[in-house]
């Protein structure tokens, strides 16, 4: 009896470290997996998950400079005068400034077609974006993108 109850706490304990690890990786986790899921909606033209995962009052600088807000992003991803063919995230650093609170960098490369030019233009630039956790569900705060000369 002793041997088997020794046994069941141990086996207990395991669980719980394991939980605890899991605990620990899967907000990192969780927000890498929404950077890919970002690059895969952008190319989709889906603005029904950026609207879901972008802040109300969410603002962006994007690669020319511009301060933009959340509706401002929305109607020129529905104004459809860009598409994007591929856009792939790479070098994401993921820093936890709180339990809640997360600072994401990385680098982008992007490949587009703009309505009533010919061909495609390929870019790349370096990003920030901050997250934040509200209801238990992670959403972008804030974004920035750095235009990155040769790749």
């Amino acid at each position: 009896m002793i041997g088997r109850s020794f046994l069941a706490q141990a086996f207990a304990l395991v669980i719980l470290a394991t939980m605890a690890a899991h605990a620990q990786v899967k907000p990192e986790l969780v927000l890498r997996q929404l950077e890919q899921d970002a690059a895969a909606a952008s190319v989709r033209n889906d603005t029904e998950f950026f609207d879901r995962v972008l802040a109300p009052d969410w603002t962006g600088i994007d690669v020319l400079g511009r301060q933009i807000d959340k509706p401002m992003a929305l109607a020129a991803m529905k104004s459809k005068k860009v598409k994007m063919l591929s856009l792939q995230i790479f070098d994401v650093q993921i820093r936890f400034l709180k339990e809640d609170v997360a600072v994401v960098t990385g680098r982008v490369t992007a490949t587009a077609t703009f309505a009533g030019k010919a061909g495609t233009v390929k870019s790349v630039a370096r990003f920030t974006d901050i997250f934040a956790q509200q209801q238990g569900k992670w959403i972008v705060m804030a974004t920035q993108a750095t235009p990155v000369k040769g790749g």
